[in-house]
């Protein structure tokens, strides 16, 4: 059999595969790319600015908290500071006329940030307060009670800077600062972001924030009298950025001293009563401070109860907690007595030889 030539073609096309043809890539334009201008600094001009209205107040409280800026009010456990901050808070919500400790106030709403003990507690003492001075519910008091606020956290805060825009306080109360962040206390990077939030809160909200802080401890070799921002516990991050810093110090069973430091201001020396009914403080004549507690009685003393503590040798011997702890330390450091620590307390005791 034979083929002619076009027949042999016409069979290996037919047995070929069919091959798909070659497609040439085509290019895709680029996406056009958004340029976001950089964001320029808001400046305003020497006149405009010297233009600007003047507030109606200066002070939150007469001589002792601004109408704005960032403030801590500091002192050691069961120092009366947490009664002083909310006595603080239900007085400007409420606008007492007799003010605060005797002072003067603006009154204004007030957002109180509780992240530390119970409902129970808090809700008892605000009684209390609240009958002593003689109101029933100031309807300008906001609690966020146990929110797990955290100041470093982008978040969080700007959660409460939300809540802020909409109750325009005239007061905002964090406490504690421990329980108000993640960071460590003793790095000025990590403090510095928290107290830059407290900062913001007062500046973009014209108003005073308090945040409630702990002391450093007292050590038998440490200076024995300190500038109130210098006891701040924790970095000094927080002294650099506050416009105010008080300190509270038990100076008997009812009787404590606010020591306040400010930008702008006079320093404070105040002392403070406690009603135990009410819970309120009230200003009261300093204690009697001129007597020192020689080396023999306070070794006598010793002797006779086994181990004494700060609070109870200002009470046996009619003197400021500053004069006993100075007399205790003084004699630790002399080799007379030591020191141990029992949970928060300091105990002294003789030594033995």
């Amino acid at each position: 059999m034979s083929f002619t030539i076009a027949e042999i073609d016409e069979s290996i096309r037919a047995s070929s595969p069919v091959r798909p043809p070659v497609r040439t890539p085509v290019a895709l334009a680029p996406r056009p790319v958004e340029i976001v201008p950089p964001r320029r600094l808001q400046i305003i001009t020497a006149a405009d600015f010297l233009a600007e209205p003047e507030p109606d107040h200066d002070d939150l409280v007469d001589g002792i908290l601004p109408a704005q800026g960032a403030c801590l009010l500091a002192g050691d456990p069961k120092s009366f500071k947490s009664l002083k901050a909310l006595q603080l808070a239900l007085s400007v919500a409420h606008g007492s006329v007799d003010g605060f400790l005797g002072r003067p106030l603006r009154h204004g709403p007030v957002l109180f940030v509780e992240e530390e003990g119970s409902r129970h507690k808090l809700r008892e003492r605000m009684r209390s307060m609240l009958a002593g001075l003689q109101v029933d519910q100031p309807p300008d008091f906001h609690l966020a009670l146990h929110q797990n606020v955290r100041l470093d956290e982008e978040r969080s805060l700007r959660e409460v800077k939300a809540l802020a825009a909409e109750l325009r306080p005239a007061l905002i109360v964090l406490d504690p600062l421990v329980f108000l962040h993640s960071g460590d206390e003793n790095k000025p990077s990590e403090m510095a972001r928290v107290m830059r939030a407290v900062v913001e809160l007062a500046a973009e909200h014209e108003c005073c924030a308090l945040v409630i802080h702990h002391l450093t401890k007292p050590t038998s070799n440490g200076p024995k009298v300190r500038r109130p921002a210098e006891r701040l516990r924790g970095a000094g991050s927080f002294r650099g950025a506050t416009d105010a810093n008080l300190v509270m110090e038990r100076e008997g069973d009812r009787t404590a001293r606010l020591q306040g430091e400010y930008r702008d201001s006079e320093p404070l020396s105040l002392y403070l009563s406690l009603d135990p009914e009410t819970l309120l403080l009230w200003p009261t004549e300093p204690p009697e401070s001129a007597r020192k507690v020689t080396r023999p009685e306070l070794v006598a003393w010793v002797t006779e109860s086994g181990q004494v503590g700060v609070t109870a040798t200002a009470e046996k011997f009619r003197v400021t907690r500053n004069t006993a702890r100075d007399a205790l330390t003084g004699a630790v450091t002399a080799g007379v007595l030591d020191e141990a620590q029992d949970g928060r307390r300091t105990l002294y005791f003789l030594r033995n030889v």
